[in-house]
């Protein structure tokens, strides 16, 4: 599978068109392997970086949560874990679907994250600018809160003035049906 990016100019040239100053071809597209989704992107207001978060699948479909960071060009910002991208194997499964670039260049991403028993609960991470795991967040990193005893799915969320992070998403009661939650 192939996750791809691109630009799209709204000011220099015709207001609509693929801006082909990104990545020579307003284009970003990579190939993990297998199966990605991405399904979140931000830029960031100091800089001008692309974050764009989601999963990559395994061969054997076990999602792993994913976080890319390119330059304003497209090209892989390799401040960001060496590479430009980051894959959290912590969980048996993650996904992100939500992410907030914070002022002091932090990144917070929530999603979901399964247990060994493959029970999903709500996932809220936080990583250094430099792609590491932010260790003073949560559990080394992570916060994976229960609330209720189905599959949890954190797929927004807000930052408050006071630094409280809000979350909403869904989770699914024990016939597999969505319960909307915030």
């Amino acid at each position: 599978g192939l996750i791809f990016a691109f630009a799209i100019n709204t000011s220099a040239q015709i207001p609509g068109m693929v801006d082909s100053s990104f990545n020579g071809n307003g284009k970003v597209i990579y190939d993990f392997g297998f199966h990605e989704n991405l399904t979140d992107v931000k830029m960031q207001p100091f800089d001008q970086k692309v974050v764009t978060v989601g999963t990559a699948l395994t061969p054997s479909f076990s999602g792993k949560l994913l976080a890319i960071r390119l330059l304003p060009n497209g090209a892989f910002d390799t401040t960001f874990n060496d590479s430009g991208i980051v894959i959290i194997p912590n969980f048996n499964e993650s996904y992100a679907y939500e992410t907030i670039i914070k002022d002091d260049g932090k990144i917070l991403i929530a999603g979901t994250a399964a247990d060994p028993n493959f029970i999903f609960s709500t996932l809220c991470m936080q990583l250094n600018s430099d792609g590491s795991l932010d260790s003073t967040f949560g559990i080394n990193g992570f916060a994976t809160p229960r609330f209720f005893a189905g599959d949890e799915f954190a797929n927004g969320m807000a930052l408050q003035a006071d630094g409280k992070i809000v979350l909403a998403g869904s989770v699914l009661d024990a016939g597999g049906h969505n319960m909307p939650s915030l």
